[in-house]
């Protein structure tokens, strides 16, 4: 009999289940039997009989071809420690039965900690964004916080299908692992702990969760744009009126008179010397500027006050203004085209900018050290 598995001093990983432990012996003979068995009796470190377990050769248990007298069987320990297996063999020949026990091999089983995520979301498969920094914790037993040292202890981490994992590089007992991802879609986050223990790699169970990559709709940046262009280039801005000022000035003495125009790019009117007129800027008013009018009531103009449309009025050379029409020359603007002076050139810059804000909300909120 050809003891095979488990090697002797190899070391299994109790972590959040009991490992597996692979038992398998060859059935060696020079003569032919008629039937045979073969058991493993498992002990503790004193030598105490603790299991015994049957090994089969049927293609199932483990075992991966029938008749090929290699006998196994999958056996979960009980409890961690220092195991002892050693394997029985009982064949048959010639109407006797026969029995051959194997040397004794030495296993251990040992508790090493396991990791999970902390704080899975409700969502099934949460949303997150290019970045994203996923909490974990190790535990050890039933899901009990790990408080043992942290040396001999590592993590391994993967992101598939495309994407790059990096565990902490100073590890804790809740430590972090951030995932970057290389385009949007599903994902798969893994994290294992593996202990490092007599010289030996422990991998305990790995942890998973599916995540889905998602970008923030690039409708919302092309709206934006378009309505910052509509609010800054299309849109017209503020526009005051440009008035033209008639009037009509009579000399009684000579029977004469004169039209006279006052527009916005026009210098002062002078209406006789010392009497000028001046244009008030966006308004349809003009004011006396200089020199003194009075109205055929007898009333007096004060310097800087408008004339009045349509009223008459007396120079002091006796000549007689008449304040004729106020008409629109044009519409002018009073800033470039670029300043927001409008509501509705206001609205849309508002709304463009309401956009951008909103999408980069949503990519932070995507992006940002999510603990899952």
């Amino acid at each position: 009999m050809e003891p095979l598995s488990p090697n002797s001093a190899q070391i299994f990983g109790w972590g959040r289940q009991a490992p597996t432990v692979r038992l398998e012996a060859r059935a060696v003979s020079s003569q032919p039997a008629e039937r045979v068995f073969i058991s493993a009796i498992i002990a503790d470190a004193q030598g105490r009989t603790i299991d015994r377990v049957s090994l089969y050769d049927d293609g199932t248990h483990g075992d991966s071809q029938a008749g090929d007298m290699v006998f196994t069987e999958l056996y979960t320990p009980r409890s961690e420690g220092v195991l002892q297996v050693r394997f029985k063999a009982e064949w048959e020949r010639g109407g006797k039965r026969l029995t051959r026990f194997s040397q004794s091999r030495t296993f251990e089983i040992v508790r090493a900690p396991y990791v999970r995520f902390t704080n899975k979301l409700a969502e099934e498969r949460p949303s997150v964004g290019s970045v994203t920094s996923a909490q974990t914790v190790l535990l050890i037993g039933n899901d009990e916080h790990y408080k043992g040292p942290l040396e001999s202890i590592t993590l391994r981490a993967t992101c598939t299908p495309s994407g790059t994992a990096e565990p902490p590089q100073k590890l804790t007992v809740q430590p972090t692992v951030r995932y970057r991802f290389e385009k949007p879609g599903e994902h798969q986050l893994t994290v294992q702990a593996v202990m490092t223990y007599k010289g030996q790699q422990i991998a305990t169970e790995p942890d998973t969760l599916t995540v889905i990559y998602n970008t923030p709709p690039q409708g919302l940046l092309w709206a934006a744009g378009i309505a910052i262009i509509i609010g800054l280039f299309i849109l017209p801005g503020k526009r005051i009126p440009v008035y033209k000022h008639q009037f009509l000035l009579r000399n009684p003495k000579y029977k004469t008179q004169d039209d006279l125009y006052l527009a916005a790019n026009d210098q002062p009117l002078e209406i006789e010397k010392g009497v000028t007129l001046e244009y008030v800027k966006g308004e349809p008013e003009v004011k006396l500027a200089e020199g003194t009018l009075t109205t055929l009531s007898g009333g007096e103009l004060e310097k800087g006050k408008p004339l009045n449309a349509g009223e008459k009025y007396r120079t002091p050379s006796g000549k007689i203004l008449e304040f004729c029409d106020t008409t629109i020359d044009k519409q002018k603007e009073v800033a470039l085209r670029i300043v927001p002076n409008t509501p509705w050139k206001i609205i849309a810059l508002t709304v463009g900018g309401g956009l951008i804000a909103y999408y980069y909300i949503l990519q932070n909120q995507l992006a940002q050290l999510t603990n899952l």
